[in-house]
């Protein structure tokens, strides 16, 4: 949804914060990332609040249907905390886009999972990034 709506970079889309979200005046404010890095060989992923460029710091408005599966989307998180205990991974507990029980969801999952729902659709396989320039 984030994508489709706004465009945003996948590192963006990964990045959002529950901070960076005001569901009562209906805004999301982009402002941090994460993104994959190769560390020697070895690939991590890597907060950060420096993004590509000025203007990729942006506010913009929420509509209704994108509040909506907020406001479930909050609620489920918090149902799926107190369901899994002390399994639940807190280091991503912040972040809007984690699994169930609170891990990142890897940049690889989310260009995979995107191109099953188009797939599944029966629309044209196209690149996430390719609905920056729709």
């Amino acid at each position: 949804m984030f994508a489709i709506y706004y465009g945003l970079r996948r590192s963006e889309i990964i990045g959002i914060k529950w901070s960076a979200i005001d569901l009562h005046n209906k805004t999301l404010t982009i402002k941090h990332k994460i993104a994959p890095v190769n560390d020697n060989g070895k690939y991590r992923l890597e907060k950060s609040d420096k993004l590509k460029n000025q203007s990729s710091y942006r506010t913009m408005p929420i509509n209704d249907e994108l509040h909506n599966f907020l406001l479930d989307l909050r609620q489920k998180q918090a149902e799926n905390k107190k369901f899994a205990g002390n399994v639940y991974n807190d280091e991503y507990s912040e972040y809007v886009c984690v699994n169930e029980l609170d891990k990142i969801l890897l940049p690889n999952y989310v260009t995979r999972k995107f191109k099953d729902i188009l797939q599944d659709n029966g629309l044209r396989v196209i690149r996430l990034h390719d609905l920056r320039h729709s």
